[in-house]
């Protein structure tokens, strides 16, 4: 309904030709944000890179720089980088690999929620916070690398059914910390805090091990994990286990080489765990539990 020369109608022309040229026929796209960070997006591979420091932010749906430049498999973040924002990556579908910096601390709720095809993680022994639904709903993740020392929000790993392998280092202080429901509760439900619906809770059927250095497991760590079968190895460095770390709805296995290891009377109560320790002749044998009047009485 507008009147327009044909001097605007070329210079417009001219415009969206150069967006499509940059964008969709180059082989490598770059850009920089608003924060002074760099994007790359190579498509040979379908690589999208960040370089620079601080957190990379979340865009509005379909208002990101790259969205026109091809189906993105790789997700690098470079060193310097801190923290992801928020719902920063959700729904990247076609998303296979994520490499995370040693620098990074902060992945914040929901980042990488519904990246469906990503079949392995390994989080740096430098994040100290995993948020709520970080990294929910990858239907075919089979392989996660984390630190013990990280706190991770309830859900971080929601509906990740498919875990066959978790491996935990020691991180940055080689203690798991204790699984509680405290923190500032809100909207959804226990978003930022380390609730008892930890991030392992529906890893049905996975093989947890614990590497060699971490010292000790809180309370609730694989609390309601299953319901399935989780087998899990504690080395002999594990000098303490705190309270119900290991209650599921499944069938769980643990596998503590250290005779020594103070172990809550509370992980041996369940006739759904077997706590097997390791004995001077190199055996396994399941540590006896005594039930106290307390208990009995608690069930009436």
């Amino acid at each position: 309904n507008e009147l327009h020369s044909q001097a605007e109608v070329d210079n417009a022309t001219a415009e969206v030709t150069s967006v499509y040229e940059n964008l969709v026929l180059k082989d490598v796209v770059t850009g920089t944000l608003d924060n002074g960070m760099t994007w790359t997006f190579t498509k040979d591979g379908g690589k999208l890179s960040f370089e620079g420091e601080g957190e990379v932010p979340k865009f509005e749906s379909g208002t990101a720089p790259w969205n026109l430049c091809g189906n993105i498999e790789t997700l690098e973040f470079g060193e310097g980088i801190t923290s992801i924002a928020g719902y920063a990556f959700t729904n990247y579908t076609t998303v296979k690999k994520i490499k995370f910096p040693s620098t990074l601390t902060t992945i914040n709720i929901r980042a990488f929620e519904y990246c469906y095809a990503v079949e392995e993680l390994v989080i740096p022994d430098s994040v100290t916070f995993v948020g709520y639904g970080t990294f929910a709903s990858l239907t075919s993740l089979k392989k996660v690398t984390v630190p013990a020392s990280a706190k991770y929000a309830s859900y971080a790993f929601e509906h990740d059914e498919n875990i066959e392998e978790i491996f935990i280092t020691p991180g940055a202080d080689s203690i798991m910390p204790d699984c509680t429901r405290t923190g500032q509760l809100g909207f959804p439900f226990y978003q930022n805090s380390t609730g008892a619906y930890g991030p392992w809770r529906v890893a049905k059927n996975a093989t947890v091990t614990v590497q060699d250095g971490v010292t000790s497991i809180g309370m609730n760590t694989f609390y309601n994990a299953v319901s399935g079968n989780l087998t899990i190895n504690i080395p002999a460095s594990v000098n303490n286990i705190g309270k119900n770390c290991f209650a599921t709805n499944g069938k769980t296995v643990a596998y503590v080489e250290n005779a020594n290891c103070v172990i809550d009377e509370t992980n041996l109560c369940s006739s759904n765990v077997n706590v097997m320790v390791k004995s001077e002749d190199g055996e396994y044998a399941q540590k006896p539990h005594t039930h106290t009047w307390g208990e009995w009485k608690y069930n009436n």
